[in-house]
């Protein structure tokens, strides 16, 4: 695979200058799966990390391979030298005033059309569409995929869990005291090789019967087994939704931010997203996976969460995936529904 950096004086050009071409205007942090506040190291970690997952035979041979690596490779010549990494970050405060003042960056406009021009092109609206679909699905915020693993504890306190439930659903239950009895306490073992788990979840809309596949994920489909079976996901809502992206729930408080008590080791993801996958939820942080997951109503998303490809996948949805549908329904388009629809029972059986 072709490496796009350039050695320093390979050109004749100074760092930063003329060889660097334009800055890039996509989110390089996105890319790499960090913070725009990341440190140096945990860039380089970030880094190294990606570079690992991309080198895979699987990576390589899944669609859109050679458009990752790309990116990858822009993100990894702009973050990891710090001189193109404030150049890059300056350009980004000065594009976010625009927006925020109503101006246009130079060149933003095309020849012969007045520069409000692009906000009547329909491309327009559809890249913007985009871009809200993908920040709402990834920001690290009560609500979103992170805070699903150790940082809620599994028993807080009264008034802790009254904070958290005023900041996610109204119809979230209590905040649990304890988890249910024989729930694990630690990473449980991993999903026998070769198996099957067949999960049905109960709703007020109708059931949905998952498919668990230890082989896809072997932690990960351990743990949510395991969690299932001890009755932990019984009257848990899915808090959260995203318009033809994701529903998803697992979180005993209703707010996005709890879990468990633990979080669990992190696997390669294997297969493909797309509508009806179960994957599990996570923070931007390294082995943060709880007990908070999701199920992908579209297959317009496989592009967006296969950029980043660290959502654990552990099965599919093998009927009932119109209950999900109605459950983004009955949201009515907000991302944080109040009422929330409950998981009333959710079983196990062989399939």
């Amino acid at each position: 695979m072709t490496d796009d950096r350039r050695r320093p004086g390979s050109t004749g050009a100074t760092k930063g200058g003329p060889s660097d071409g334009p800055v890039p205007t996509f989110d390089l942090y996105a890319v790499l799966n960090v913070r725009p506040d990341a440190t140096a190291q945990e860039i380089r970690e970030a880094v190294a990390t990606m570079d690992g997952r991309l080198q895979t035979a699987a990576a390589r041979q899944r669609g859109g391979s050679t458009a990752r690596q790309k990116r990858f490779n822009i993100a990894r010549h702009w973050l990891l030298d710090g001189d193109r990494r404030r150049r890059y970050d300056a350009d980004r405060a000065r594009a976010a005033t625009a927006v925020t003042t109503g101006r246009v960056r130079a060149g933003s406009a095309t020849r012969g059309s007045s520069g409000a021009g692009w906000l009547r092109n329909p491309l327009t609206w559809a890249g913007v569409a985009i871009v809200v679909v993908i920040v709402a699905f990834l920001a690290l915020r009560p609500g979103g995929l992170g805070g699903s693993g150790a940082s809620a504890s599994a028993a807080p306190s009264a008034s802790a869990g009254a904070s958290q439930v005023a900041v996610g659903s109204a119809a979230a239950p209590s905040p649990r005291t304890s988890n249910p009895p024989g729930c694990p306490t630690s990473q449980p073992p991993a999903g026998a090789a070769g198996q099957k788990e067949l999960v049905t979840i109960e709703t007020d809309l109708g059931n949905m019967a998952i498919t668990v596949e230890n082989d896809l994920s072997p932690i990960a489909a351990g743990n949510f087994v395991a969690l299932a079976d001890c009755g932990y996901y019984d009257g848990v809502v899915f808090h959260r939704v995203v318009p033809a992206f994701v529903i998803q729930g697992g979180d005993p408080t209703g707010t996005g931010t709890g879990g468990p008590g633990y979080t669990i080791q992190d696997e390669a993801v294997t297969t493909q997203y797309g509508r009806g996958v179960v994957a599990m939820a996570r923070s931007s942080q390294p082995n943060s996976v709880g007990s908070q997951f999701f199920i992908v109503l579209s297959d317009e998303a496989r592009d967006v969460l296969a950029n980043y490809n660290t959502y654990q996948i552990i099965g599919h949805v093998t009927s009932g995936m119109e209950v999900a549908d109605a459950i983004f329904a009955a949201s009515n388009g907000v991302e944080l529904p109040k009422p929330a629809v409950k998981m009333t029972t959710v079983t196990i059986a062989n399939p």
